[in-house]
């Protein structure tokens, strides 16, 4: 059998001439394919951190519940016309540096085109006028505002951000949004929309959040009249746990060991926590085990292996955070969405070549050791305590952070335990149909001399959490009822003797 060769370029071929094959205009509606409504504003807010803003406010315009316009101001260094006109070409870029993220020159117009079918961009230097220009995706021409349409859109601004400087995108025509004519149904996508886009902010710009580099702030415009902001757009540290499982983590690892080489960072969750920091955008069973890529500061990757190895049930408390701009330089190349990631042919070697800085004598290996065998402990304990109700209003919040890493979590509502009036004068009673543990005002100066606040008297709170906690939180037996009167007629008994001992200290 011979081997047969490829055909050859005919050297003697020749060019009569050249022409051009721009791309047909309907490979706008591609555009934004793999992009949803959380990584489109993601284009527009990395955009915004890129132009050192301080400041991001996302409005989302509301007629009768129905969702009909986004716009995200900024109050960045802006753009010039002559910028703009580069920059909102496909493929149109400016160099940036370590700090930015932006690679292709599609992230703006793909993110857009995934949202609205008409994208309007306004944008002013300061001390300069604002220049202003509407893309429609059906083409590759953009239409120039003129002064008196810039001077409209851009006091949308108003009271939300600088007027001064800044850019302002807006979507409109948009795709995806409630279109129905059930009310309810769209006021309860517009809360889900927003709920969402809250926590995606929180978790992929957790790092400028926590040291207030920049602030995130959503708002919603009602009927072009009433501005209402939302809860604050606050850090979700994927990392961020009370207590690690295994006390010797986080775990620095670099290559050969040596303190400032190529490395990655081990972290080992402890199991079955409820916090947004563990679950992220959505509860996963493997516990969204993997890497976790930063570009930037930016979180790319919320876990996954990336094709390194399969996802193992005796890994979801383990998560590797990947930010060494080194390492993703040499190792990683980023998706043009910004949202995945691809580990090089030379990735398994790198890996292969980590050591703990502390102890060079143990590598990865021994961080999936220590991750399988913090989950088996914790699968161990998880038998020796009943589960119970999660803590709701009035504990505090590092009891119920506390509650959260250490209990299992039953299946039911909050348990809340709050000052309150009650009726039978004992000092606590049990509400299980509110799943309420109120506790009598009148004692409160007696277990709180000092100004009272929420989530005051901590330990007393955080004792009767526990001991009326099946009793306020599952369907009242006979025994459970005899159990909640007699700890009820015993505490007020020792409420009132702890009363008149108070009493004759102070007379």
């Amino acid at each position: 059998m011979t081997n047969s060769k490829p055909p050859q370029l005919d050297s003697n071929t020749e060019i009569e001439k050249t022409i051009h094959l721009p791309p047909a205009e309907t490979i706008q509606h591609a555009l934004g394919a793999n992009h949803d409504f959380c990584s489109g504003i993601d284009e527009l807010v990395d955009n915004a951190i890129d132009a050192k803003a301080n400041n991001v406010c996302i409005v989302l315009h509301v007629d009768k519940s129905r969702l009909t316009r986004v716009a995200i101001h900024d109050d960045g260094i802006g753009m010039s016309s002559t910028k703009m006109e580069r920059v909102l070409r496909l493929g149109g870029h400016e160099a940036g540096s370590d700090s930015t993220i932006g690679i292709y020159g599609m992230g703006m117009k793909e993110g857009s085109y995934a949202n609205a079918d008409t994208v309007t961009v306004l944008s002013r230097q300061r001390g300069r006028f604002a220049t202003g220009i509407r893309l429609q995706k059906e083409s590759f021409t953009a239409g120039v505002l003129s002064q008196r349409s810039i001077t409209a859109l851009w006091n949308l601004r108003e009271r939300i951000v600088e007027l001064k400087r800044g850019t302002t995108i807006l979507w409109d025509e948009l795709i995806g949004a409630y279109q129905g004519a059930d009310e309810k149904e769209a006021a309860t996508f517009l809360s889900n929309t927003i709920e969402k886009l809250r926590k995606h902010l929180g978790i992929r710009y957790h790092r400028f959040l926590d040291t207030q580099q920049i602030r995130i702030r959503v708002f919603t415009n009602y009927d072009s009249e009433t501005l209402v902001e939302t809860p604050a757009v606050t850090a979700i540290d994927p990392c961020g746990y009370p207590r690690s499982a295994d006390p010797k983590y986080p775990r620095r690892l670099t290559v050969d060991g040596k303190e400032q080489g190529l490395g990655i960072t081990a972290h080992i969750w402890v199991n079955r926590s409820k916090l947004d920091a563990f679950q992220l955008e959505e509860k996963d069973e493997l516990g969204h085990q993997g890497f976790f890529v930063y570009i930037a500061d930016r979180l790319i990757t919320q876990g996954g292996w990336c094709g390194f190895q399969e996802p193992r049930k005796d890994f979801k408390l383990l998560r590797v955070v990947i930010d060494d701009p080194r390492v993703v330089k040499k190792y990683i190349t980023i998706s043009p969405q910004k949202a995945s990631v691809r580990l090089s042919e030379d990735f398994h070697r790198f890996i292969d070549s980590l050591r703990f800085v502390d102890d060079p004598t143990k590598s990865f290996d021994e961080v999936c050791t220590d991750a399988i065998a913090a989950l088996r402990l914790s699968n161990k304990k998880s038998g020796k305590a009943n589960p119970i109700a999660e803590g709701g209003q009035g504990l505090a919040p590092a009891v119920k952070d506390a509650i959260e890493s250490e209990a299992r979590i039953k299946t039911s509502e909050p348990v809340s335990v709050v000052w309150g009036d009650v009726y039978s004068d004992e000092f606590v009673e049990v509400d299980p149909t509110k799943s309420i543990i109120r506790v009598n005002k009148r004692y409160r100066k007696m277990l709180n001399p000092g100004r009272g606040t929420f989530n005051d008297a901590p330990l007393v709170k955080t004792l009767l959490y526990l001991l009326f906690n099946d009793a306020a939180s599952s369907k009242r037996t006979a025994k459970s009822k005899a159990n909640t009167a007699l700890w009820s007629k015993l505490l007020t008994v020792a409420a009132d003797e702890q009363l008149r001992q108070q009493e004759r200290k102070s007379s």
